[in-house]
């Protein structure tokens, strides 16, 4: 008669024999090995039957279920090297593995992790933009060892995908030449994105954007980057914590097209070849907010048109500009231009310009308003170093208005280091614009059309006049500094007559010499209104005898 428990057992010797991927062989246990491994995917069949917490109160998931949350490149990697990539020391080619991760996360719709280690790239990864994130700045690096195109080379990004946390190395096979191959990153129709936290280093190009629309540019540093960053048809985008050290390809950031933009905290250091740090293009809405400079650099901020047109409302903000650059601010085609609360430091260099102004063609003037400079010179210069000219007029429709008397900072020695001068120096024109606080005379108001003479005792013609921009209604005081002399050699005694001829009001006040002729200063209030004001002069004779006196206004000063 059959014993009942050994029939138990043999069921159970069955059952175990029959759970999957277990044999008997040579009566011993083992685990069956599949005879072909190579781009066989198998399903996480084993995971999926252990259960996962992430903590007492959470829910319960499958481990299976846990690993496919997330993607990392070296699911796609020989294990074999794996090692040599977390060592740095791999010299496979990674592409291939990176453009499969990638149509992967693109089918499933997941981010791409990028653990610690060097990967080199012989040819581009291409396609719609996915999510990327290293293990850090500093730890995970792409290599490209191409000459052209951009490493990650994207077009048609969804909505909040972001690249961060990555080191991209170009430069040959041994990424130490300076400014070679490829560029980094490469988007078209970048919308709602995020490039954050990334070194590029030796590269021909840097980050470029190409319609793109509510993204941000964080946290990059770049060395020997030709174009470190470049974006088209922009708007509202941020470009923030950037360093850029060695950049030769005629800018740091250049932006045509854009709108609602805003630049903080910035540092360049040597633009070469006479590169701008920041150059924009037909861009509106601008705030340069940070912006700090150093070493060699041609200018330091470009505003010029393109084929649609100038820029438009630009702010600069609580920025430093030093001895770096040739030119600080060069408006070029702007309408609408804000400089406050900036600091200036001086070098060597005289010949240095703070705002060179250029013209608008077919539209209106280059303006500008400028105010609360202050100025850095070194104490250690006899006398001290100033920049010289401040503004430097390359068009006859350029003006502009300052506002708040600048300062410096300097041992008080030169006559015109307490405001930075009471004038620019004059171009090859003969044009100055006051550092006063309002109203300002324009360019085209040159000390001699305040020249007049007599007619007899009567007042006699007016002189072709001034222009002065006016914010608010008030009294303007026109300083005059210049010469009077009579025809006959008397001792000449005159009123001085400044007429606003759009308000038809005049003022007048007396002005003599001692001797047949000689200097004169007087300062004559005129009213003024919002607006261009043009004001005209006149000079009669006070004096008995024969002759007629004439004025000459070499300099005037408006407050």
């Amino acid at each position: 008669m059959e014993d009942p428990r050994m029939n138990r057992w043999l069921v159970s010797i069955c059952a175990i024999l029959t759970l999957p991927g277990i044999v008997v062989l040579g009566g011993s246990w083992q685990r069956a090995v599949s005879e072909k491994r190579e781009s066989v995917v198998q399903p996480a069949s084993d995971a999926d039957t252990v259960s996962f917490k992430r903590s007492p109160t959470a829910r319960q998931r499958t481990v299976g279920n846990r690993l496919r949350d997330s993607v990392t490149i070296l699911d796609f990697i020989p294990p074999k090297e794996h090692e040599a990539i977390a060592n740095r020391t791999s010299v496979y080619d990674c592409a291939a593995a990176f453009q499969e991760a990638h149509d992967f996360c693109v089918q499933r719709r997941q981010p791409l992790f990028i653990p610690a280690g060097k990967y080199r790239l012989h040819s581009p990864v291409t396609g719609t933009m996915i999510s990327i994130q290293g293990d850090g700045a500093n730890n995970s690096t792409i290599h490209g060892t191409f000459p052209s195109g951009f490493l990650f080379d994207f077009s048609g990004s969804r909505p909040y995908r972001s690249i961060r946390d990555l080191e991209f190395v170009g430069g040959g096979a041994n990424g130490r030449g300076k400014y070679g191959g490829a560029g980094a990153i490469r988007i078209s129709q970048a919308w709602s994105t995020n490039i954050e936290n990334l070194n590029l280093v030796n590269m021909g190009a840097g980050i470029s954007l190409d319609r793109a629309f509510d993204c941000r540019i964080s946290g990059i540093k770049a060395v020997y980057v030709h174009q470190p960053i470049t974006a088209t048809i922009a708007n509202a985008m941020i470009v923030e914590q950037i360093y850029c050290l060695n950049f030769t390809g005629g800018y740091g950031l250049k932006i045509n097209d854009g709108s609602s933009i805003g630049i903080r905290n910035t540092t360049w250091e040597r633009g070469w070849q006479g590169a701008s740090a920041i150059d924009l293009r037909a861009c509106a809405n601008v705030t340069i907010d940070n912006y700090y400079s150093e070493k060699s650099m041609g200018t330091d901020i470009t505003l010029a048109a393109n084929q649609r047109g100038p820029c438009y409302n630009i702010t600069i903000t609580n920025s430093g500009f030093t001895a770096a650059s040739e030119t600080v601010v060069h408006a070029d085609a702007v309408v609408g231009l804000t400089i406050d609360q900036c600091g200036l430091k001086s070098g060597g260099d005289v010949d240095k310009t703070f705002l060179k102004l250029g013209s608008i063609r077919q539209a209106s003037p280059v303006t500008a308003r400028v105010g609360h400079i202050t100025q850095i010179t070194p104490n250690t210069e006899s006398p001290p170093l100033r920049t010289r000219p401040f503004v430097r007029f390359s068009n006859d429709n350029s003006r502009v208005f300052l506002f708040n008397p600048c300062k410096v900072v300097g041992n008080g020695a030169a006559s015109d280091e307490r405001n930075l001068a009471p004038h620019t120096q004059p171009d090859a024109n003969g044009r100055r614009v006051n550092l006063v606080e309002c109203p300002v005379p324009t360019v085209r108001s040159l000390p001699a059309n305040l020249s007049a003479g007599s007619r007899g005792s009567d007042y006699g013609p007016v002189s072709p006049g001034i222009r002065i921009l006016a914010e608010t209604y008030g009294a303007a005081r026109v300083t005059l500094i210049g010469t009077i002399s009579n025809s006959a050699g008397a001792k000449p005694v005159s009123s001085i007559k400044l007429v606003n001829t759009g308000m038809g009001e005049a003022a007048a006040e007396t002005i003599s010499t001692s001797a047949s002729g000689g200097s004169f200063q007087v300062t004559v209030p005129v009213s003024v209104q919002p607006g261009m004001n043009e004001i005209k002069a006149a000079v009669n004779k006070e004096q008995q005898g024969d002759g007629d006196n004439s004025v000459v206004v070499t300099d005037f000063v408006v407050q």
